[in-house]
């Protein structure tokens, strides 16, 4: 008789040379110290892609505040007809920064890169450290846009507001209202990285499958199957 046989093995193993599971962090490829390298190299071509829903927000936003000053009610008040030109010059100039100069990985990969790598203790500090800075960058990334959500979205609508109907500035506010939501659709690289590299670990503990012969103890037969190892 031929029979298709599915065994599922678990093993709980206290040997002390099993160390490596109790640390993903030296066993996930790539490690978070050669994902900073990696990031680095790609820092200078990927500026103003990473930072281009923004760069196109914050323009357009200064195109509307531009069209208000000729545009806005006789009732607006002039600290609020010059908020938001302020609002979209000032954050134009700042990812243009951002795109050309801010090299984060970069300057993180050096201070990592000066760690020790000599022992174990070493090894795990490195990598621990390094993956602080992915997932720092991460979190500021995420700030950093909802800031610029928020700020530009207020100041698009304030400029739909205080302008006059069928105006130029009402029609490029609403354009500015959209384009202040892109940088929720298109996330920064840094939350993409950070979220890679947390799902290259977990799949650390992922079961491992595999094909086998396969003998029954009670029916004493032989037959073909996966064996399911898992390790906690």
């Amino acid at each position: 008789m031929y029979n298709i046989l599915i065994l599922l093995t678990v093993s709980f193993s206290m040997s002390l040379y099993s160390w490596e599971m109790d640390y993903p962090e030296l066993l996930v490829s790539p490690k978070a110290s050669k994902r900073l390298l990696i990031e680095t190299k790609l820092e200078d071509k990927n500026g103003f892609k990473n930072f281009a829903p923004f760069m196109t927000s914050s323009l357009t936003l200064t195109g509307a505040g531009i069209m208000l000053l000729s545009d806005k009610k006789e009732e607006t008040s002039n600290s609020l007809t010059y908020l938001p030109l302020i609002v979209g010059l000032g954050s134009s100039v700042y990812f243009y920064y951002m795109s050309s100069k801010y090299r984060p990985y970069r300057k993180a990969y050096l201070r990592n890169k000066k760690m020790p790598y000599k022992t174990r203790e070493n090894q795990l500090s490195k990598e621990r450290f390094a993956e602080e800075e992915i997932e720092q960058l991460a979190s500021f990334g995420k700030k950093l846009k909802w800031i610029s959500v928020t700020t530009n979205l207020i100041s698009s609508i304030i400029v739909a507001s205080n302008s006059k109907k069928d105006s130029d500035a009402k029609a490029v506010a609403f354009i500015s209202n959209v384009l202040a939501l892109s940088p929720l659709v298109f996330p920064l690289r840094w939350e993409l990285v950070a979220k890679e590299q947390r799902k290259y670990k977990k799949r650390i503990y992922g079961p491992i499958k595999v094909s086998h012969l396969i003998i029954d103890p009670v029916h004493n037969v032989v037959g073909s199957g996966f064996v399911l190892n898992t390790t906690f």
